[in-house]
């Protein structure tokens, strides 16, 4: 499983340049080719950026619950382990952040796909990290039976 940092789905939300991997990594999840998971807090900022784009309470509900997959992304628990071990882990330099390496972590994620590389970069040893271009490129060679 890997782990989806909020920020591929922010490409998806806010449509941002640049998203298409972003795009075609969370559209393999939805058809299953693809073992994804996403912190519990990760929904919520998502429903959050939604009602922030001007979509009120119902639309963002439906809205996230699609983006969501209706259960094909897993939901990945926040527990009060992982917060306290992202309070205590310096070497994160944003909480939120912390809070996806150790949610990853605690779910035995083989990767975490971001488009934030450098805060992971002193975490990067424990959990490979990157984005989802990169993961793309090394599934698909996988998939070919390449190394």
């Amino acid at each position: 499983m890997i782990h989806v940092d909020i920020n591929v789905l922010e490409d998806s939300t806010r449509k941002r340049r640049g998203g298409k991997g972003s795009e075609i990594l969370l559209q393999e999840i939805e058809a299953g080719r693809i073992d994804g998971g996403v912190s519990a807090w990760t929904v919520a900022v998502v429903y959050y950026f939604f009602v922030k784009r001007g979509l009120n309470d119902s639309q963002a509900r439906q809205r996230t619950k699609l983006l969501i997959q209706d259960g094909k992304i897993q939901i990945l628990p926040l527990t009060p382990d992982i917060i306290r071990a992202a309070f205590a882990d310096t070497r994160i330099p944003d909480f939120e952040d912390a809070l996806q390496f150790h949610t990853a972590k605690a779910n035995n994620a083989e990767a975490i796909i971001t488009r934030n590389l450098k805060d992971f970069a002193l975490v990067q040893f424990e959990i490979p990290v990157m984005t989802p271009e990169d993961f793309l490129r090394q599934w698909a060679a996988r998939q070919r039976g390449q190394p």
